[in-house]
């Protein structure tokens, strides 16, 4: 087939494909009101039924990390990566809350001069301020996590 003659079948084939990556990627159990609206330009075909789609993303250095989507299957393959900045940036924001909410929590629960019941709850918000400090390690441990699997499974 030429591939103006295919292109039209492809179409669909390539949309439910990219949903149902986009599904799973999500760890949705359903999909409901996927929207795209790709824009294809120099369709490059070989001797293969559908098209070989390549794109990219821009990592933590603004270096491009190519991808690319298997026409027949709809699979990707490339490397995928979690945002180490990004998940620095939670945990600095997680770590600031825990802090704001620490230090006037524990101001209270030591002043001698306030009443029992005033320092026993500020006793209870510093150490929720304490567990929430704690879970700052969470975004940059997962996504170290997710990397290095990645990595392995290469």
């Amino acid at each position: 087939r030429t591939p103006e003659d295919a292109w039209p079948d492809a179409i669909p084939v390539l949309r439910t494909r990219a949903a149902e990556e986009v599904r799973r990627a999500s760890g949705a159990a359903h999909q409901r009101d996927f929207r795209w609206s790709p824009e294809y330009s120099k369709k490059n075909w070989t001797q293969v039924l559908l098209p070989a789609y390549t794109t990219h993303y821009l990592d933590d250095e603004q270096a491009p990390q190519p991808l690319m989507i298997h026409g027949q299957t709809g699979e990707i393959s490339g490397a995928r990566r979690a945002s180490i900045k990004r998940a620095r940036t939670a945990s600095l924001v997680i770590l600031a809350v825990a802090l704001m909410l620490g230090f006037p929590s524990l101001l209270g629960a030591v002043l001698p001069f306030l009443p029992v019941e005033i320092r026993s709850i500020a006793g209870c918000a510093t150490a929720t301020a304490f567990l929430l400090g704690i879970t700052a390690i969470i975004p940059i441990t997962v996504a170290s996590l997710f990397n290095r699997r990645r990595r392995s499974a290469l």
